[in-house]
């Protein structure tokens, strides 16, 4: 009643400064076209506010400023802030059903109006960002559909039992008796829920920052149906019927009711800071959008910008839409967009004082530093061209921006795409639409091409952008990708990953934890090239004088080279002192497997000065559960690192059988012969024997041998033998030409 009863008075008031339309546009030379971007919103709180910079001269009163709505009424309005360079935050009064306004400046020596009235302004609490700093839990989801305010909802999955998400860690949102806390909502029409809660999080006593000292307050609308969602200190309240699904709805809670139906408030009084909210629903799902602490005015869009003489010498206004410093480089940045007026059809060139340009008729320009820039307008007509200063303010915010590597693939086919799996971050109040550029760099530094793509990083420091991106890497002459995000063509963060051939010294390269890095510590990639270019040349070595084992065949108490030395000794006995050592890594994860594989062989001289180089990798890999693609990437660069140093036979055994990781050992044999490798080294097939063998005495491949992809125990001794036996067999076979390194 008291609403109605101020909009009769307001509209009163309005009635009698009402003046026609022409004669109040002909009043001042100067018309902004503002448009209420949420409607509905604007209803609720019955006001909007617009950001605008007005120049110099408009910010020493703001007296000659009116806002009045599309039939002429003038609405009451304030100045909510105010800089010395003309930036002003000016609120008015809305009509409900209303959206297009008009905001007039530029009249001389006019006389600000008293409207003795002035608004309770609320904060915004979530909408298209979250409190700074603060933690997202649950299955948080943003969507862009359905939205209300902003570009962004959020809502969860629906599971099959209630569907929770929230932010945590909220800091300076004080609760007072007064305080009411507004909260629009959608309930989706084909799965609707049954009852929706909204868990106020509160912290028991000052400063208790444990979360077994935090208390809920649970306010839920429809029927109780959640029963596990209570917690050791917390309230249940229900607050009115379920909203009709299918349209936003406002939800509102009211601090005053809420203490009359639970005990809301610190031991010693007072009512406690907000420390978080979450959102609940039985099964269905729910959309919610704003969330304010209090009354909120509505953003609007500058639709147009206008002259009284349209052939007037032209100007322009500006919109600072993101003042920030990066805390790395130190460098100020300032969004700004500027909006000219324009006679109908004319076109428009930019010249922003840092070496670029714009024909945009409404740009959004980056930029640098702090103080003015100059800024230049021309238009296609005969009017002089528009100069003006743009007062660049200093640092509002501290960003961090950074690329980090989540993943990315240790080793990459030269034929193939890599896949890099980047992390974004960014301290953001509000989203950023920025863009994501990977340059691929040959030696000297020359770029072989860029691939770009757009993001949307999301707002905080603790809730970072996620963002694969696949490349082409086989370019023969590509050294490093440099990443970078890039606002506005401005550099925000890079990261740059080297690339290495196979083929080439991988001596520089060390293990840091799943991944590679070089001696400036800088994350590395191994392009996999195991196609030999060189014409074939004949090698024969005859029985081995020297032999080399890479990686491990479990044999027990007697080593693999030791086995192997004494079956080639009586296999003929001019090798009674041949040699067999061994080089590979113990047994370790099997993410970290193919990765040592490849430290432990490539910096030394493995297979220098040898015969033959017997290559087990496949095997252990397999029992190690190695992934058949990584191991087989992995045997690769072994092969080509041994064929840098060496025109030894290089002996490549498949893995054994056992019967739960039959599917593993034969995707390692079949992709190892996809490959090509059979066409530079001599497989030794022990798939096929071991399966053989295994259907005969089914013993040998039980399972208990395997634990958790490690084997626990030793290899059953048959196997050993078969194994040893087809090795020594291979060897001795008829010599072949081989293809080897030149």
């Amino acid at each position: 009643m008291k609403r109605f009863v101020l909009f009769i008075l307001v509209m009163s008031t309005a009635a009698a400064v009402r003046a026609d339309g022409e004669d109040t546009w002909a009043a001042w030379p100067y018309r902004l076209h503002l448009r209420v971007v949420s409607p509905q919103i604007s209803d609720d709180v019955g006001m909007a506010q617009v950001e605008v910079n007005l120049g110099p001269a408009a910010a020493q009163d703001r007296r000659d400023v009116i806002v009045v709505d599309k039939n002429g009424y003038e609405r009451p309005w304030y100045l909510r802030s105010s800089t010395a360079s003309g930036d002003s935050r000016i609120v008015f009064e809305t009509v409900k059903g209303t959206t297009d306004y008009m905001l007039l400046f530029g009249k001389a020596e006019a006389k600000r109006p008293s409207y003795g009235k002035r608004w309770s302004i609320g904060r915004v609490v979530i909408d298209d960002f979250l409190p700074r700093r603060a933690y997202i839990h649950g299955l948080w989801s943003w969507v862009k559909t359905p939205t209300l305010s902003g570009e962004y909802a959020h809502t969860n999955p629906i599971t099959d039992r209630f569907n929770y998400h929230g932010t945590s860690e909220i800091r300076n949102y004080a609760l007072y008796e007064s305080s009411v806390i507004h909260q629009y909502v959608m309930l989706d029409k084909e799965k609707t829920p049954e009852q929706i809660v909204i868990r106020l999080v509160y912290e028991q006593r000052p400063g208790a920052n444990s979360w077994d000292q935090k208390h809920y307050v649970n306010c839920y609308w429809g029927e109780r149906k959640i029963r596990d969602i209570g917690g050791q200190f917390a309230s249940t309240v229900k607050m009115g019927k379920l909203p009709e699904a299918g349209k936003w709805t406002r939800l509102t809670i009211s601090m005053k009711d809420l203490l009359r139906k639970v005990r809301f408030s610190w031991k010693g009084g007072g009512l406690p800071d907000l420390f978080g909210l979450e959102f609940c629903t039985d099964k269905g799902r729910a959309h919610w959008d704003l969330t304010t602490l209090g009354n909120v005015p509505v953003p609007v869009d500058i639709v147009a910008f206008e002259r009284k003489d349209p052939k007037a010498k032209p100007t322009f206004v500006t919109q600072r839409l993101r003042t920030f410093k990066l805390n790395k480089t130190g460098k100020t940045l300032n969004e700004v967009r500027l909006i000219p007026t324009l006679a109908p059809g004319a076109t428009c060139t930019w010249e922003f004082g840092d070496g670029t340009t714009s024909t945009d008729a409404r740009p959004v320009h980056l930029f640098e530093g702090e103080g003015d820039a100059a800024v230049k307008l021309t238009v296609d007509d005969d009017t002089p061209p528009a100069e003006g200063p743009v007062r660049l303010d200093g640092t509002r915010r501290t960003l961090a921006f950074a690329i980090d590597l989540v993943s990315l693939p240790f080793i990459v086919r030269a034929d193939d795409k890599a896949l890099f799996n980047l992390r974004l971050e960014g301290n953001l109040k509000r989203r950023m639409d920025v863009t994501l550029q990977a340059t691929l760099l040959d030696a000297s530094g020359k770029t072989i091409r860029r691939e770009p793509t757009s993001v949307t990083m999301f707002p905080g420091k603790k809730h970072p952008t996620f963002r694969a991106f696949s490349l082409d890497v086989g370019d023969e002459d590509l050294a490093r990708i440099r990443f970078r995000l890039l606002l506005h063509g401005r550099l925000l963060a890079e990261r740059d990953v080297m690339v290495y051939s196979s083929r080439s010294d991988l001596s520089d390269l060390v293990l840091s934890g799943d991944r590679y890095l070089d001696k400036f510590k800088r994350p590395a990639v191994i392009r996999c090239e195991v196609k030999r270019d060189a014409a074939a040349k004949p090698s024969w070595t005859g029985l081995p004088q020297r032999t080399v084992v890479i990686g491990d065949v479990p044999t027990g108490k007697t080593p693999i080279e030791d086995r192997l030395r004494k079956a080639l000794a009586a296999a003929d006995t001019r090798l009674l002192n041949a040699k067999v050592n061994r080089t590979g890594v113990k047994p370790l994860p099997a993410w970290s497997m193919p990765f040592r594989q490849v430290i432990e062989v490539s910096p030394r001289d493995v297979g220098k000065n040898t015969d033959v180089v017997v290559i087990a990798s496949a095997v252990e890999m397999m029992l190690a559960g190695v992934p058949a693609r990584t191991g087989a990437d992995a045997i690769s660069v072994v092969i080509d690192q041994v064929r840098r140093r060496s025109d030894a036979e290089i002996v490549l055994l498949t893995p054994t059988v056992y019967s739960e990781l039959e599917d593993l050992a034969r995707q390692y044999t079949v992709l190892l012969r996809m490959l090509g490798i059979e066409k530079d080294v001599r497989v030794i097939d022990v798939y096929s024997r071991s399966l053989q063998l295994g259907g005969k005495t089914p013993e040998l491949l039980k399972t208990e041998k395997i634990t958790d992809g490690f084997l626990v125990h030793d290899l059953h001794p048959v196997m050993i033998e078969m194994i040893v036996s087809t090795i020594v067999r291979e060897l001795k076979s008829t010599p072949r030409v081989i293809s080897v390194s030149p």
